[in-house]
């Protein structure tokens, strides 16, 4: 099975278990071979089930060989594709950001969105990668994306924000093809990106402010945190998501698109770049 980018292995178990009355009944099941955080982040996200419909159900986790490993039931549906996603997606996040808000307790071992992991993921992860690329892509394109990781991981608006923005436990990568959804449920899968971070990083790929998906987790977090949500937190929140989410999929952008998605997506991130820059120098009474 296709596990995600950061899956070692996936495969199905179809288990037949006995009845009473001598009959069958199969349970599918998925197993999934990545990193430990990962493991880490969904059982520690089993706290807000089974109110948050959409989190999966851990069954089981371990290591073995071929590192650790986690199953959950094998959740039939079909990709979210372009609409709206479901509201218990909206419903389930602001449970799991609400439970976590205080950030870092148990969960060691889940990377933290700090700006010494910005710099990592700019320059140790996303330019050598990018730099691999050469061949794909013309030489100005390659160098333009290397000067843009290079600018933004040293950029003093990406340190002020990650200093300012509250953070929590994330999925880490929710968008469309995360999101299986079924006849009645939906289900985010594929937490190898779970981190902590700033809540609208969970936001930012599927709904914007004004949304009716925003306004369902705005109800929901308040619901549950007993607090409004802070307006200024949810400003610089989708600013900081503009800049960092085309930027870490920019290695995937330039190993499997064309040319001309790779120039778009770096000019989203070099105009969010700027837009949270200006932001920053609004002065402090825009982000205290």
């Amino acid at each position: 099975m296709n596990g995600g980018a950061v899956a070692r292995r996936v495969e199905r178990l179809d288990v037949s278990m006995g009845r009473a009355d001598g009959s069958l009944r199969t349970l599918s099941l998925a197993r999934k071979w990545g990193v430990a955080a990962e493991v880490t982040a969904l059982a520690a996200a089993q706290a807000v089930r089974p109110a948050a419909r959409a989190i999966p159900e851990l069954v089981a986790s371990g290591r073995d060989g071929q590192g650790c490993w986690m199953i959950t039931p094998f959740y039939t549906g079909r990709q979210a594709g372009t609409g709206a996603p479901p509201a218990v997606v909206f419903d389930s996040l602001a449970c799991l950001h609400a439970r976590f808000r205080a950030g870092r307790a148990n969960l060691m071992g889940v990377p933290v969105v700090d700006h010494a992991w910005w710099q990592r993921l700019c320059l140790g992860w996303a330019a050598p990668l990018i730099e691999r690329c050469g061949d794909r892509h013309p030489a100005a394109l390659i160098r333009r994306a290397g000067l843009l990781l290079r600018s933004a991981a040293d950029a003093p608006a990406a340190a002020a924000a990650l200093g300012r923005l509250n953070v929590t436990l994330l999925h880490g990568d929710v968008h469309p093809g995360n999101i299986i959804a079924g006849d009645r449920e939906a289900h985010l899968i594929d937490w190898g990106s779970a981190r902590i971070g700033p809540p609208m990083l969970d936001l930012a790929n599927v709904t914007e402010p004004g949304s009716a998906g925003f306004a369902a987790y705005r109800t929901d977090w308040e619901q549950q945190a007993g607090d409004p949500l802070d307006p200024v937190q949810v400003d610089l929140g989708y600013h900081w998501a503009a800049v960092q989410i085309p930027l870490q999929y920019l290695p995937w952008t330039a190993l499997h698109r064309p040319g001309d998605e790779l120039a778009a997506a770096a000019g989203r991130a070099e105009a969010a770049l700027a837009a949270l820059t200006e932001l920053g120098q609004a002065g402090p009474a825009q982000l205290s």
